[in-house]
């Protein structure tokens, strides 16, 4: 075996550098930014900059556009499957309705229909003596912010309404307020300021239920609500004189 040309590889490997990492290293002056090396590749072109954010650009468009046309076809299945549970509630089959309500609830969550759906069964278990299980599935939907504006008002008068049911009219009372303040509309307001009032009278509170009939015939004297006031408030301060 000839060694020599073994000793000569060993050697070979186990020279020392000649040049240490700091003599390859140029020193930086002191307070010097480092340098940033310029882009390559694809990006080192302008025009390839200009593409890529274009393409960034209609990804986020096409993005926006996917998810606008999925609520849209979301919302235009929920309408339809309302009004189909609608037409089954009308036609006097309550427990198959409130099954289709229900569904609409589950599966269309966000949508106007769903909150429209909310309310409709709940009213059906309101029909079906089922007030207890209708104020427990209203509060959960208001205070969880799934019923909104027109359907936040309707949603506190129904639930005014079922706590009335169970005997707490003193929480209808305060449901029946919100209602007031959730509505838009002066013939609504002055239609809940009645239950309102009517409440705070089973609750034992008629100098209560008067402000609430004041109010209807000084603030909402334009709607039919201002006839029954008058009435009302004049039993009242005729029961009060007794």
């Amino acid at each position: 075996m000839h060694l020599s040309g073994l000793g000569q590889f060993t050697s070979l490997d186990a020279r020392p550098m000649t040049t240490s990492l700091a003599e390859q290293t140029t020193p930086q002056p002191p307070g010097a930014v480092p340098s940033v090396p310029a882009p390559t590749g694809l990006l080192a072109d302008p025009k390839s900059r200009l593409m890529v954010g274009g393409l960034a650009a209609a990804v986020v468009v096409l993005g926006v556009w996917f998810v606008q046309t999925s609520n849209r076809r979301k919302e235009v299945f929920a309408l339809k499957a309302l009004d189909k549970a609608q037409s089954i509630a009308e036609s006097g089959n309550l427990p198959a309705a409130s099954t289709e309500f229900q569904r609409i609830v589950e599966t269309y969550g966000g949508t106007p229909a769903a909150g429209e759906a909310t309310l409709a069964l709940n009213q059906v278990r309101l029909l079906n003596g089922q007030a207890e299980l209708a104020v427990t599935n209203l509060r959960d939907a208001l205070s969880a912010g799934r019923l909104k504006g027109d359907a936040a008002a309707g949603g506190y008068a129904l639930l005014g309404s079922a706590l009335e049911n169970t005997g707490k009219f003193a929480e209808a009372a305060e449901a029946f307020g919100k209602a007031v303040n959730a509505s838009a509309l002066g013939y609504l307001k002055s239609e809940r300021l009645l239950d309102q009032a009517r409440a705070f009278g089973l609750a034992g509170k008629p100098a209560d239920a008067a402000k609430a009939y004041e109010t209807i015939i000084r603030d909402f004297s334009e709607t039919p609500a201002k006839s029954e006031a008058e009435v009302r408030l004049a039993e009242l301060k005729a029961a009060g004189a007794k």
